[in-house]
């Protein structure tokens, strides 16, 4: 019998995450944040017969079901935003400039933002801020031009500022992206370099200072 195919991979993934057990979802979810890792990784050495398999189909589809799974429980959700994250990432100007991919990538922001801005655990959150510094790296998304830009950076900086554990919010702010080189919005550099400064004082009592 011959291998699967990365495709073929990639369609048995999507459909375990519509699975009814919990169980399964969650081990789709993990399988589908590898498998985008892998993604990120042939764009350093790329692989021409690796990224052929990924048509502008099943990257839509992959989106989408990334998408419902970041509404899942949080033990889907986690890989689910980083799957998202690292397909924006991965999306090529071509797809990009297509209308469908501009629909879904703004849906997929949305997911990103509202995971961002949720009560869930301190690794599904820190998975969305990462998941949102990794889209920031695409120079081809319309980053500063888009109507999501706004939001996300809101997002940003509120969870920035807003998180009262320690430990989340230094973590959090170590994925806040801040990169000289893409038009990041001033509010969210300040935040987070405002965050780190203060950071070592933060837990220390008065006798300490």
């Amino acid at each position: 019998m011959a291998p699967a195919s990365t495709s073929d991979t990639a369609n048995a993934i999507l459909m375990s995450l519509e699975d009814k057990s919990l169980n399964v979802r969650t081990k789709a979810a993990w399988s589908l944040g590898n498998l985008t890792d892998t993604l990120i990784v042939n764009m350093e050495t790329p692989d021409p017969s690796f990224q052929e398999e990924f048509s502008g189909l099943l990257l839509l589809k992959m989106l989408r079901s990334a998408i419902e799974a970041s509404k899942d429980k949080d033990k889907v959700k986690s890989n689910a935003v980083q799957a998202l994250g690292n397909l924006l990432h991965f999306l090529q100007p071509s797809l990009i400039e297509k209308p469908t991919f501009a629909e879904i990538i703004e849906e997929s922001i949305q997911a990103l933002i509202s995971t961002v801005l949720t009560e869930a655990a301190m690794k599904v959150r820190w998975n969305a801020c990462y998941a949102m510094g990794n889209v920031f790296t695409n120079p081809a998304l319309p980053l500063g031009t888009a109507p999501w830009t706004s939001q996300a950076y809101s997002a940003l900086t509120s969870v920035v500022t807003s998180c009262k554990n320690f430990i989340t919010s230094h973590i959090i702010r170590g994925a806040v992206p801040l990169d000289s080189h893409r038009n990041v919005n001033p509010a969210v550099n300040c935040a987070c370099q405002g965050s780190r400064l203060r950071a070592p004082y933060e837990n220390l009592m008065p006798d300490d200072l």
